[in-house]
């Protein structure tokens, strides 16, 4: 059996530390911040997370890009080259065309490669969430596990990848058309901070007018004592858009919700590319749960 490589891009929310650890690779898309292009690099090397979300709060509108099709051809190219395989699991469709460049990049290198299988899944996520179904796929894959076996539990498991998220306002969500468009009006209600969640299409739907945003944690935490599937998961991921203090309390009170199911809480800073999408102080938590937890908001779509 050939051995093969996981390759996620940076909406998966994977540091470099976490990738080493699992022996992931990357596919970076970008921004842009007064003309000039940079990585979206989760680890925020170059921009800090604090001047990438203070740009946003003054007023100045960052924008991303894709990664071209070149880009992936070029990551798996070298990969084949190595005599590997490989299992892209990329952002959702309905967010991002990374699926569809990471197919048109597989053709190329399997025409040239016949030997080669290269497998692209539509995690219909992202974020956080993301970064789970992947981390799951690597440790799979380091216990032995075919890349047909693995690729096949992805997709049997992945709509139990998700997360619930809070925006501070539904500004940015809309100027960058990431949120549908029948549930946008929330946005506009006064003190409205409504919740946002994956469609079972992978879309964002903005879901559950809460007024205020202390209640938004509470209903966060209801929800998530409600849909929670810790059968072999038993960590919180809890990110944030440049708002730790918030974060540690949304955690908080999600936790007091949760007493008695042993779970852990990870933090961390929503990557460049969704964060440019969601804005400045958007809280996530990013969890595993039944599995018909995305049809309880088809209604709404």
């Amino acid at each position: 059996m050939r051995d093969y490589v996981i390759v996620v891009d940076n909406c998966s929310n994977l540091t470099k530390e976490k990738r080493e650890k699992y022996g992931i690779e990357i596919v970076y898309m970008h921004f842009f911040i007064d003309e000039k292009i940079y990585d979206a690099s989760p680890d925020y090397e170059v921009v800090s997370n604090k001047t990438f979300y203070d740009t946003m709060r003054n007023g100045k509108r960052i924008t991303t890009s894709q990664a071209t099709a070149e880009e992936f051809e070029a990551k798996f190219e070298k990969i084949v080259g190595e005599g590997k395989d490989i299992l892209y699991i990329g952002c959702s469709s309905k967010l991002s065309a990374s699926v569809k460049e990471g197919d048109v990049a597989k053709d190329v290198v399997m025409k040239k490669h016949p030997e080669a299988k290269i497998v692209v899944i539509d995690s219909r996520t992202s974020c956080f969430a993301l970064a789970m179904m992947v981390k799951d796929a690597a440790e799979r894959k380091n216990a032995g596990m075919s890349l047909e076996e693995n690729a096949k539990v992805v997709e049997e498991t992945k709509y139990c990848y998700n997360y619930i998220a809070t925006t501070e306002k539904l500004t940015y969500l809309k100027q960058a058309g990431r949120v549908s468009a029948p549930s946008a009006f929330f946005g506009g209600l006064l003190s409205v901070k409504p919740l946002i969640v994956n469609s079972r299409a992978g879309e964002n739907v903005a879901v559950e007018k809460v007024k205020g945003r202390r209640n938004s944690f509470e209903r966060t935490g209801e929800l998530v004592k409600e849909v929670i599937n810790t059968e072999g998961h038993n960590v919180l991921y809890v990110g944030h858009a440049d708002a730790y203090e918030d974060a540690k309390e949304y955690a908080n009170v999600i936790m007091s919700y949760c007493e008695g199911l042993n779970l852990e809480v990870e933090f961390g800073v929503i990557e460049p590319c969704v964060g440019a999408s969601v804005g400045p102080g958007t809280v996530v938590v990013d969890l595993y749960t039944q599995d018909d937890f995305r049809d309880k908001w088809e209604a709404t779509r």
